[in-house]
């Protein structure tokens, strides 16, 4: 059922600079958010490209977390594989709820699960306010301005990325 489909508390961050894994947690990225309210959530969206350099399989491992690699860890461990000479995109996200109104910084943490030679080439990171009672369809996009609060919506395949319709 759509209810609020006003974005208005959204930050984003990319980067381009390749870092070199280790078998240590690194951030690699990061982005800071302020809630409007201490009983809202926060969802945050991030894509990592790892880039594995002449191995036959390189494992690395992704997280999300509050403030840097050892703070609170917003859900849960993102594996992956890449093989020799290729790059893959990787997506992790999380919900959470710092429960305040001050800046809080969240950051992807990334190691190689392997001694193989894996980097991370660009990453993006999205922190999106939620507020109370939202739910799933308040993150996508329609074409249909006819949608009002209570109107139950389906996914709609004519938007390329990804996007509601009124349900029939």
């Amino acid at each position: 059922i759509w209810r609020d489909c006003s974005i208005t508390n959204v930050k984003t961050h990319n980067t381009a600079t390749t870092t070199t894994l280790t078998t240590s947690y690194a951030v690699i990225d990061s982005v800071t958010f302020t809630p409007s309210s201490a009983q809202n959530s926060v969802w945050i969206v991030g894509s990592v490209a790892i880039l594995a350099l002449g191995n036959p399989t390189a494992i690395f491992t992704l997280q999300l977390r509050r403030t840097n690699c050892a703070g609170t860890q917003v859900g849960g461990d993102i594996g992956g594989t890449v093989k020799g000479s290729t790059s893959d995109n990787t997506a992790v996200t999380g919900v959470d709820a710092p429960l305040t109104t001050s800046a809080t910084t969240y950051v992807i943490c990334a190691k190689s699960d392997t001694a193989d030679t894996v980097s991370s080439t660009y990453t993006q990171m999205v922190a999106q306010e939620v507020k109370v009672g939202a739910d799933l369809a308040e993150v996508y996009y329609s074409h249909d301005n006819a949608i009002q609060p209570g109107t139950l919506v389906s996914i709609d395949n004519t938007i390329a990325k990804a996007g509601v319709k009124r349900s029939v």
